[in-house]
């Protein structure tokens, strides 16, 4: 078989804009690593020794971004590769890294949750001295990945995530219906 006939063959069995979605999914997930670690780096290089709790969240929030833009990277080169092929499989961690896509982009989303609940208490309960301290910021991301946990137990305890032909990736799919009900409600998809 010549490059050209398989050429053919795979622009005959995946529409073209397969390819040109899961490049752009690819270089804009790269640029967001890149300002996310540039951010987190900056801001420890410039503000050390002391680091002000606002800071702090701000780059715990970079991170989570960063982690969930990862997540898409590796989930969209595993969707490219599979439009190459023109057949879509299951590789052995599939279920894997739906897993741990579901718990980052729900880490993201507490993560900017947490980050606007600073504000809050910076902004609108400035004087009360109770929640100024570090220890208090530990304790609030104690609780983040609490609740972290309770949002995504539901789906990994009932099976939830599975391999979706259609997309190449594994995720909760719609025919899950209290599932996929409960992640849309709880943001993660």
């Amino acid at each position: 078989m010549t490059a050209n006939n398989l050429t053919n063959i795979i622009i005959n069995t995946t529409p073209i804009w397969h390819f040109i979605n899961d490049i752009l999914i690819i270089l804009i997930n790269t640029v967001g690593i890149c300002v996310a670690l540039c951010f987190t780096y900056f801001v420890v290089r410039i503000e050390y020794p002391t680091y002000s709790i606002s800071n702090l969240l701000a780059c715990k929030t970079c991170i989570a971004i960063g982690l969930a833009s990862l997540s898409i990277l590796v989930n969209s080169t595993y969707a490219l590769i599979s439009d190459f092929r023109g057949v879509g499989y299951e590789d052995s961690f599939c279920i894997l890294r739906g897993i741990l896509s579901c718990i980052l982009f729900v880490k993201m989303y507490t993560s900017l949750c947490l980050k606007a609940f600073n504000r809050l208490r910076c902004i609108v309960y400035r004087i009360r001295p109770v929640i100024k301290p570090y220890r208090y910021l530990c304790i609030l991301i104690l609780i983040q990945w609490c609740f972290v946990a309770i949002l995504v137990l539901p789906i990994l305890l009932s099976k939830g995530i599975g391999y979706d032909r259609g997309s190449y990736l594994c995720l909760v799919k719609i025919e899950k219906i209290h599932q996929f009900a409960f992640l849309s409600t709880s943001n993660c998809k």
